[in-house]
């Protein structure tokens, strides 16, 4: 019998350094699956990027599967199927629990930017540009303080034919609901090595009206 499960399908076929996370708990701890691929594997926690198949991300699949296997499934705690460019993880312990049921494939692509569109004294209007491949699925974590109500986790966009997709952001003291004080936000991409893949921006006024 089997329980929390997990399906990964890899849209395309893995860079060198690219990762795949998986995060899971069992009872009150948290742990990690954690792989990156590279041009041959050398230790554990390593995947060969190899060569492609027929398939876009078979190649990845087959090779995840396993390094997956020999570095976290020796005792065989989980029943693991590949199909085509698809693995299926499925954990045979009833406490072990897939967060989410979510698997982060960093590709290695995408950065962020960040540039100013307003500033005034009492807000302030920030575009953030996402580069990437053309079409590609990304995903970004993001914070906001003191206004927590408006963090995003896990928001998934896809970018345009160019590459390219714009968030705005405002802060200041309507976002924020106070007459005095900061509001601050990070965005983080959480599906690229990449780098730039952190942008944060604030601002700090007094005496405006909400």
């Amino acid at each position: 019998m089997t329980y929390s499960e997990i399906k990964i399908t890899f849209n395309q076929d893995m860079p060198i350094n690219g990762i795949a996370r998986i995060n899971y708990s069992i009872g009150t701890s948290t742990a990690q699956i954690l792989e990156t691929w590279k041009t041959s594997r050398s230790k554990s926690k390593e995947v060969t990027v190899g060569t492609p198949t027929g398939i876009v991300g078979e190649r990845s699949a087959i090779n995840f599967l396993q390094a997956f296997n020999l570095d976290y499934n020796s005792s065989n705690i989980f029943e693991v199927v590949r199909i085509s460019n698809i693995v299926i993880i499925k954990s045979i312990n009833p406490n072990l629990k897939f967060n989410d049921g979510q698997a982060f494939i960093e590709s290695g692509h995408s950065t962020a930017s960040i540039s100013t569109f307003f500033s005034g004294p009492c807000s302030k209007t920030y575009i953030i540009t996402i580069d990437g491949m053309p079409d590609e699925d990304v995903t970004y974590d993001l914070m906001f303080l003191p206004d927590v109500g408006r963090t995003e986790l896990g928001k998934a966009v896809k970018l345009n034919s160019a590459g390219q997709k714009q968030i705005w952001i405002d802060v200041g003291s309507g976002p924020s609901a106070q007459a005095t004080g900061t509001d601050s936000f990070e965005l983080t991409l959480i599906n690229t090595s990449a780098t730039p893949k952190k942008v944060s921006g604030n601002i700090g006024f007094s005496n405006c009206e909400v």
